[in-house]
């Protein structure tokens, strides 16, 4: 992974260029390139909805099977609304499911990226939020700074970043938050319970 960083964060400003301007909305988009909320922040806060015709639909009902879960649910919701006001409402192209088995590498460079059925419109900073909420899940990764890297780099090309610890953690619990939300639909009780703990070690 680290030989990898130069070429994911090529790839992640590859996607931060994307031309999305014939597209709309923010959040998942479909195949018409059309994503469901008016802005980024509606797009954030709508993790705690629980209604069709959301794949997952039914998940809030499952998850009170775990007061855990939905205690730890409940505070990392609060942290994410007093967040997201620090997060702007611009649109880039975020892939928003780069784990997985969905990234092909060959000779240390990125070669495809699959599966964009996850595909969002919003800030970019999210594809590397999914990568450090998930880096304890991977524990060969546990040596590998990603919010430095990504730094070094964006200061490397010139890109200002503005707020970006808050929005950063923002990003790590919104993720979380949605974890928890397909895990209980799925019934993965140990990745729930899992997922829990890392949630609550955020907020």
């Amino acid at each position: 992974m680290e030989c990898l960083l130069p070429s994911l964060f090529g790839m992640l400003d590859a996607c931060r260029d994307a031309d999305v301007p014939a597209t709309s909305g923010f959040g998942v988009w479909n195949g018409d390139a059309v994503a469901p909320h008016a802005t980024w922040r509606d797009a954030l806060l709508s993790v705690k909805c629980d209604a069709p015709p959301n794949r997952t639909y039914g998940w809030s009902t499952r998850l009170r099977q775990s007061t855990d879960g939905q205690q730890a649910f409940d505070t990392g919701y609060q942290q994410l609304v007093s967040l997201v006001d620090a997060c702007p409402n611009e649109r880039y192209l975020v892939h928003s499911d780069l784990l997985y088995f969905n990234v092909l590498v060959h000779d240390d460079r990125i070669s495809a990226v699959l599966d964009w059925g996850s595909a969002m419109f919003g800030d970019f900073l999210w594809d590397l939020a999914c990568f450090t909420f998930w880096q304890p899940w991977y524990r060969p990764w546990s040596g590998i700074d990603f919010p430095k890297a990504a730094r070094q780099h964006y200061s490397a090309i010139g890109l200002e970043v503005p707020n970006f610890e808050e929005r950063m953690r923002c990003y790590e619990i919104a993720i979380g938050l949605d974890g928890l939300a397909y895990q209980a639909f799925a019934g993965h009780w140990d990745n729930l319970a899992w997922t829990t703990q890392r949630l609550l070690s955020l907020v």
